[in-house]
């Protein structure tokens, strides 16, 4: 006799209502389980925090653990249930933890639910419409954890530039139809390198674009047509928009961008080459053996010639005879006591005596300080002078020693002969990456400031 049997035979003494022995919880003739029951919990995570910041579009993981106040098994009788801040159901997780990484900016809460049998629900719909087979219950309006998130994309500011070449011309001539590469050398005044936040434009003279350079700071206009170009820069942040042959004043970018002055712009002129080229360009850029630019220094050529690098190391010589061989020697004998301490002196010190001899050839190049080939005490009393403001310059050497960069530089060098100047041949072709490294002199530390 089931326990619906026996209730039903009570019914007639009319204290009870007819019972129903229908199939579910306690059904099927079975005396229900009544120890079913689902408790309330809290939602936390690590050190029971019910509020965590994150950050989620830098696209590295950011698993959060869950925690709850009440022993059960995930996916059994529990669930975690990720909504919205008006409660819409997101996400149900059945682990101890979720990776927020790649979400929206959006907060968003997570409760926990204890229920027996199926758990009931869509996506979208409100936890309150949540249901179970038998009991459910959620974690309380108070007791859940907030998800709050904060960007992590670094906002950029776009700023305004002017367009230049080497030396600050923003007029140059070129032969374009010649065979011969064209390729100058392009700067602005705010010292920007095309890459995801700046990039150069080569117009026509309607400014309608010809080409947009995101990886170089130069372009060869070999090719290029009779009729002038301009460069213009472009500061911009997101992905930038841009059709060829469209107007430059088309560009778009996804946040700011600011397109240079129009009235101020790296104009290119073209002649006629008829009689091929008279003379040639020569560029570089000089750095220090540290890597370091180094701005404003000369290089003399010629007949008493000379330019100066730029803010950016670079420099550029326009007009080189191509019938005659040139020499470029760079020169800096400024500020000898730049970069000079007592430090420099011990361990030109211990390297005469052995007991920490250079290993690094620019290191003896800069412990040379009388230019003899050799380091020894006469370089000491050299370097003493200067940083004594005994003597405004070393002996016998200049303040920088350049060499070329590709000189194969050993430590043998000071007996072999220290390169400083190259020489260009006979030829119409430009001449373009002449590079130099600048060593300072009685700087063992690298401790020079630029110029």
């Amino acid at each position: 006799v089931t326990w619906c049997e026996r209730f039903r035979a009570l019914w007639g003494n009319g204290e009870w209502s007819e019972p129903s022995c229908d199939t579910g919880a306690g059904g099927n003739g079975q005396e229900p389980d009544t120890t079913v029951q689902c408790l309330e919990s809290a939602t936390a995570t690590t050190d029971w925090a019910s509020e965590i910041t994150i950050c989620t579009d830098d696209g590295i993981s950011d698993p959060v653990e869950l925690r709850t106040t009440i022993d059960v098994s995930l996916g059994e009788n529990y669930s975690f249930v990720i909504t919205n801040v008006n409660g819409n159901i997101q996400e149900v997780v059945n682990a101890n933890s979720f990776d927020f990484d790649g979400t929206s900016q959006e907060a968003q809460l997570i409760y926990g639910v204890y229920y027996r049998g199926n758990l009931n629900y869509q996506l979208g719909q409100s936890i309150s419409e949540m249901t179970a087979d038998s009991c459910l219950q959620l974690s309380s309006e108070v007791n859940f954890l907030r998800i709050i998130k904060e960007s992590c994309v670094e906002i950029f500011d776009c700023i305004e530039t002017t367009l230049t070449t080497t030396n600050w011309v923003d007029e140059l001539t070129i032969c374009p139809s010649d065979g011969i590469s064209d390729i100058i050398p392009l700067i602005n005044n705010m010292g920007q390198e095309p890459g995801d936040h700046y990039a150069y434009v080569i117009t026509d003279d309607a400014e309608d674009i010809i080409a947009v350079i995101t990886d170089a700071s130069s372009y060869d206009f070999e090719g290029s047509g009779d009729g002038p170009n301009r460069v213009y820069g472009v500061s911009f942040a997101g992905d930038l928009d841009f059709a060829i042959g469209a107007n430059r004043s088309t560009i778009t970018a996804d946040s700011c961008l600011i397109l240079s002055d129009s009235e101020r712009f790296l104009t290119i002129l073209k002649d006629g080459c008829a009689m091929g080229p008279t003379t040639r360009m020569v560029t570089g850029r000089i750095v220090s053996s540290g890597g370091d630019v180094l701005s404003n220094v000369r290089i003399e050529y010629g007949d008493n010639q000379s330019v100066r690098t730029d803010p950016q190391g670079r420099y550029i010589i326009e007009e080189v005879s191509t019938d005659a061989a040139i020499e470029l020697v760079p020169m800096n004998n400024e500020n000898a006591g730049n970069g000079l301490s007592s430090l420099d002196l011990v361990l030109v010190t211990r390297h005469i005596l052995g007991l920490d001899p250079f290993s690094n050839p620019f290191q003896l190049i800069a412990a040379d300080a009388n230019n003899s080939g050799s380091i020894s005490a006469s370089d000491l009393v050299a370097m003493q002078r200067v940083l004594l403001n005994q003597s405004p310059d070393f002996i016998g050497q200049s303040s920088w020693v350049f060499i070329p960069e590709d000189t194969e530089i050993t430590t043998s060098i000071l007996i072999d002969g220290v390169p400083t100047s190259l020489t260009i041949p006979v030829g119409s072709d430009d001449v373009t990456e002449l590079n130099f490294i600048g060593i300072k002199v009685g700087d063992l530390n690298s401790s020079v400031s630029n110029q």
